[in-house]
């Protein structure tokens, strides 16, 4: 509790220690956390700090009895001058309505302003004060004097922005490694894009610090180089280097890094499966259970026409001329299949009832087909779930074939996978030859970072790789410094979240693979109602005309007669007969 947060806090900073150095790491965060919360609880009685390092008054003004100000403070652009209880005999907020970095000249905090500005802290007397604290730079000539932000429970955030403070007017030695995005030290400084996602961060950290950078090439050395950089910065031949770094155990040995700006997970990198054709996806635009319901649909509405149009069936019938039912249905239901498989309608109805049932099996064809069109284009465009020849690492060397991976990142490698032998593994300096061994078969796998996946398998030469599995480890990115730099460059690192967004958009890699992101959804009956409901309605007024029709007729009793055309036909027939029979009386005359 207190300043020192809830438990979340020391669960967040656990897992970030776990990251970095390992569940070692995770028990002193633990322990650490629980120390503190216990010096809060137990010995911070009251806001003059914990016990074992109580705030105390130095009385600075006498120091300064002969200036009109009587705390200055000139450590920065011009003169200043402070409160005269500045820091003095209890934990406050001191620096919050200070200038020049906490707040404006009449005392309104910025809003840009460090944490720090925020956290409380007091002088203390550095030969008694048992908890972590600084001597104190503005008042160097009072013995003895120090300042705490741990006695009143918070974190020194302050320490870290005086370090970058005084880097101000330094040469920092800086070789850039030529890596895109990352870096491009052969672009010139008016370059459009600009020269990478790390030079460009790095260019504003260094101008933020005025601190001079002195590009530098590297000494000779036999491995990749990362690890020259690594060596260099080791021997103090540089300060830090551009690019991106991976923290690996045997570099955290004889180097400082600044703090990681991401998590690089590594992954299993494959060949592709090659594709396997599908005699039957013609029929993958529609759900099987869509397809059974079209060919119901199809036989229904035939028998519902054949039924409609059998009492007009005889010689003069387009389609049915009497032969049987079972003759009739099958001419019917052909007629539908055939009119269905070419977008059109092949009944010709007579009777209304049959007419109207034809136009809704119109409807019902034209809107499915579209459908259909529209979903299959979808389909051949879209890009398939891709598998790879393998599903993990364990799948690779149980099948006898070898890893490829970086050499710097095999010792980490091992330390997740014991049981893999060196003579598993094909190590590499870069992963332009990984990809190179896995495309000519001397690996079967590379355990590539996600961060190299982004930039390598973006490009067309490797389209036919992908990745598979969960992640096979995680390191940390950062870069190597000198311990002159690390806690200024840390601190500007730290403070440049929103330019480091800003770059990562810019610097996107730009995909030669791209395909669309996501495969269609299959159409199912529940995008059919419409069409279903409308062929389902139209189909029932067509057999109620039937039905209304037949009724009327038996009413007044006459025969019904599903054809009028077919009656007046007759009709006509019959009084040519009684014309042609009269003729011949009068002729017989």
């Amino acid at each position: 509790s207190g300043p020192f947060g809830s438990a979340d806090v020391a669960c967040n900073l656990c897992m970030q220690a776990d990251v970095l150095t390992g569940a070692a790491m995770c028990v002193k965060v633990i322990r650490c956390y629980i120390l503190a919360s216990s010096i809060w609880q137990v010995a911070l009685s009251s806001s003059t700090g914990y016990t074992g390092c109580p705030c105390i008054d130095p009385n600075i003004p006498q120091y300064f009895q002969n200036s009109t100000c009587k705390v200055p403070i000139t450590d920065h652009s011009r003169p200043l001058c402070y409160p005269d209880n500045y820091g003095a005999s209890s934990c406050q907020a001191w620096d919050k309505l200070l200038e020049p970095v906490c707040a404006y000249r009449d005392g309104t905090p910025k809003n840009a302003a460090p944490s720090w500005c925020s956290d409380q802290w007091c002088f203390v007397d550095a030969s008694t004060c048992s908890v972590a604290h600084m001597e104190s730079e503005y008042f160097p000539q009072i013995p003895g004097l120090a300042f705490s932000y741990a006695t009143c429970g918070y974190i020194n955030a302050f320490n870290s922005y005086a370090a970058a403070a005084d880097l101000q007017g330094t040469t920092i030695r800086v070789h850039a490694l030529d890596e895109p995005p990352m870096s491009y030290p052969s672009r010139s400084e008016d370059h459009p894009i600009g020269r990478g996602w790390v030079w460009d961060l790095y260019t504003q950290i260094f101008k933020s610090a005025a601190v001079e950078p002195r590009y530098q090439d590297l000494l000779p050395y036999s491995g990749s180089a990362w690890d020259a950089c690594v060596h260099d910065v080791a021997l103090g031949q540089l300060d830090t280097c551009m690019g991106t770094f991976w923290e690996t155990s045997e570099r955290r040995e004889i180097v400082d890094f600044v703090t990681p700006f991401t998590a690089d997970n590594f992954y299993l990198v494959v060949m592709q499966k090659p594709s396997e054709k599908d005699l039957w996806s013609i029929l993958v635009p529609f759900a099987p259970e869509l397809w059974v319901c079209i060919f119901a649909v199809i036989v229904c509405i035939a028998g519902i026409i054949y039924f409609l149009e059998k009492a007009a069936e005889g010689p003069d019938h387009p389609h049915f001329h009497g032969e049987n039912c079972i003759e009739g249905t099958v001419e019917s239901t052909y007629l539908a299949c055939v009119g269905f498989w070419s977008a059109g309608v092949a009944h010709e109805s007579v009777t209304p009832g049959g007419r109207m049932v034809t136009l809704a099996f119109g409807i019902f064809v034209i809107l499915t087909l579209a459908g259909y069109t529209a979903n299959l284009a979808n389909f051949i465009l879209a890009t398939k779930d891709l598998e790879g020849l393998y599903e993990d690492v364990d799948d690779v060397v149980s099948s006898g074939q070898k890893l490829c991976m970086w050499s710097s990142t095999y010792s980490t490698f091992v330390d997740h996978r014991p049981t893999i032998s060196l003579s598993s593994v094909l190590l590499v300096t870069s992963s332009e030859q990984a990809m190179d061994e896995l495309e000519a078969g001397n690996c079967a796998g590379v355990v590539s970072s996600e961060i190299e996946n982004e930039r390598i398998l973006k490009l067309k030469a490797n389209c036919n790789k992908i990745v598979v599995g969960s992640p096979v480890m995680t390191l940390m990115l950062s870069q190597p410094v000198t311990a002159q730099f690390s806690r200024g460059l840390s601190y500007g690192l730290v403070n440049s979240g929103s330019e480091k967004a800003a770059l990562a958009l810019k610097y996107q890699n730009q995909d030669e693979c791209a395909q669309p992101e996501a495969a269609p959804t299959k159409f199912d009956i529940d995008n059919f109602y419409g069409t279903l409901i409308i062929t389902i309605v139209a189909t029932c007024l067509g057999l109620t005309i039937r039905i209304v029709r037949c009724s009327y007729a038996r009413y007044h009793g006459k025969d019904f007669v599903a054809d009028p055309n077919a009656a007046s036909n007759d009709d006509a027939a019959q009084e040519e007969a009684r014309g042609v029979d009269e003729q011949q009386r009068q002729e017989t005359f």
